[in-house]
């Protein structure tokens, strides 16, 4: 792969993981700020959906600072979601 193709793939992934902080961000708003129209939509088989909804939206904020900052993402955006599974399971 030369220099161009390579400059063109990481600029791709950069905006790529802009839209995807971007749509993180959208979900955990409405995830914290309108959790009933959620609800409507949660199966009734998740125990304590309420709780669950508010959690995921907890979650959504380490997931999108892992894709936009580097640091985070060196640390592992595998740690901020084994994080949040292990709060929502215990």
């Amino acid at each position: 792969m030369d220099d161009k193709s390579g400059d063109r793939l990481a600029r791709t992934r950069a905006i790529m993981r802009w839209a995807l902080a971007a749509l993180f961000v959208t979900a955990g708003v409405a995830h914290l700020a309108v959790p009933d129209i959620l609800l409507t939509i949660t199966p009734d088989w998740v125990p304590f959906a309420r709780q669950v909804i508010f959690v995921t939206g907890l979650c959504e904020s380490p997931a999108r600072a892992a894709l936009v900052t580097a640091a985070v993402a060196l640390l592992g955006r595998h740690r901020a979601g084994a994080l949040c599974a292990v709060r929502m399971a215990g």
